[in-house]
């Protein structure tokens, strides 16, 4: 054994300088051949600059001034790698990324200032072999951050270019006055009109035109940038015989248990006449007939021809269809349970000399019910109640609130909340019974507000008892 191994070791120490200088000769010659056919190189790619979470500006109530301009950016860049890296990277360039992240900005800190920002960039995933960027152009770019504000503004008609002079018997007659402007607050700022241009080669009474809006600023100018509610408005040019009147609509009845009345809209909600001059001045709306919704579960909708509804001596301007249509929205109540601190109710309170009362309610609870897009919009603060403390000997009563509600919401099967309330003698020591947990509130800490006369609220709290 000991000789095979000295044998195997005579021969891998012979030449072996020649033997090690052979194996580094491969491996020059190696490196040669793959600098040959694979060598490293510098290539120049480009990539349009995108914004990543976008949504966290709009939904923080900003906006970003300059967006327009960060996403017409092109990005080029200088990378190193060999020669078949880069080929893969070409092939693969529609992947290349540039970016910006919100994700990892703190958005509140840039509001109202410009900020350079360095733009990240993401080579193919599918790429092998190694590679370095050299160089970005642009490195950074600016973000132009602002809150995002709206305010109504007055729409200004021109006619031809020039106010209008009482060239015509009546003023043109507009579908809105106003409209409503956001953007960058200091774009918005800037906006002292909506102008409207019509022009009209001949104009004509008795005519309707489609007139484009134009934020402008104080000057007159243009203001870009800027978003309106409605970028046209209806304008009607009206003459003596003609006037533009308003549709009320009307309902009756009440829907069916668990449904209430919702919306109530006529369409359209304006219309056009003509007529005498004198029967004119004297029409200035038109009610329409009433629409039933008794027991109803679904929507009511209804038709009525107008030309028999205008009274005598005015009719429909050519073109006006002879038709609207009242819709009458049954929606399902939505109920919804409801807390008030009994300290925020008002109190009647009128006990005989040597009487006194204390609250020992901490809260009232109660349910309510109506359209959803009201109760569900509703607060404590929109609700106030009355309690009525009147005539009354020593003892524990439990006393009815009478709710203050909104236009609209009700009183779940007509069940009002009630407080307890302990009154007692003032020459007693303590009253001959009561209760043992110590009161949340006394009458005589309530504000003089609180504490109103009250003798007939008291004459009708005895009835209900």
């Amino acid at each position: 054994m000991n000789k095979w191994i000295k044998k195997l070791k005579e021969a891998v120490m012979k030449d072996l300088g020649w033997k090690l200088l052979s194996l580094g000769a491969a491996i020059a010659l190696w490196f040669i051949v793959l600098n040959i056919q694979n060598p490293m190189e510098t290539r120049n790619f480009t990539a349009v600059l995108t914004l990543r979470n976008g949504q966290l500006v709009t939904e923080d109530s900003m906006i970003l001034s300059n967006q327009t301009e960060l996403t017409n950016t092109r990005v080029t860049l200088r990378v190193r790698g060999q020669r078949l890296t880069l080929d893969q990277i070409y092939q693969n360039r529609d992947e290349i990324e540039a970016y910006i992240d919100f994700g990892t900005l703190q958005l509140e800190n840039l509001v109202g200032q410009s900020t350079s920002v360095p733009i990240q960039v993401r080579l193919p995933s599918n790429v092998s072999g190694a590679t370095e960027i050299l160089m970005r152009s642009p490195a950074s770019v600016t973000l132009e951050l602002e809150y995002r504000t709206e305010k109504e503004v007055p729409v200004h008609l021109l006619i031809d270019g020039t106010e209008l002079e009482g060239s015509l018997s009546q003023q043109p007659e507009l579908s809105v006055d106003t409209v409503t402007v956001s953007g960058a607050q200091s774009l918005v700022d800037t906006v002292a009109e909506v102008r409207a241009d019509l022009t009209a080669d001949p104009l004509e009474e008795n005519s309707s035109y489609t007139v484009a809006l134009t934020a402008v600023d104080s000057a007159g100018a243009e203001v870009e940038g800027v978003t309106l509610s409605q970028n046209t408005v209806n304008v009607f040019i009206p003459n003596r015989q003609s006037k533009r009147i308003q549709l009320i609509c009307h309902t009756s009845g009440t829907p069916a248990d668990g449904f209430v009345l919702g919306e109530v809209t006529c369409s359209p909600d304006w219309i056009y006449v003509v007529g005498e001059e004198e029967a004119l001045a004297e029409l200035t709306e038109l009610d329409l007939p009433t629409v039933s919704v008794e027991g109803r579960e679904s929507d009511v909708t209804s038709n009525f021809a107008l030309s028999y509804l205008l009274p005598d001596g005015v009719s429909l301007l050519e073109g006006e269809e002879d038709r609207v249509t009242v819709t009458a929205e049954v929606e399902e109540e939505t109920r919804r349970s409801m807390t008030l601190d009994a300290s925020s109710l008002t109190y009647s309170v009128d006990l005989a000399q040597g009487y006194s009362a204390e609250v020992l309610s901490g809260s009232v609870i109660f349910e309510v019910g109506g359209p959803a897009e009201i109760v569900d919009a509703l607060s404590a603060e929109d609700i106030s109640g009355r309690v009525s403390i009147s005539g009354l000997s020593a003892g524990e009563y439990s006393l009815p609130v009478n709710l203050d509600l909104p236009a609209g919401v009700r009183l779940v099967n007509n069940e009002r909340p009630y407080v307890t309330v302990l009154v007692t003698s003032t020459q007693e020591e303590e009253p001959a019974e009561g209760p043992e947990t110590e009161p949340s509130d006394t009458m005589d800490d309530l504000s003089d507000t609180q504490q109103e006369s009250g003798a007939q609220d008291a004459e009708a709290q005895e009835e209900e008892r």
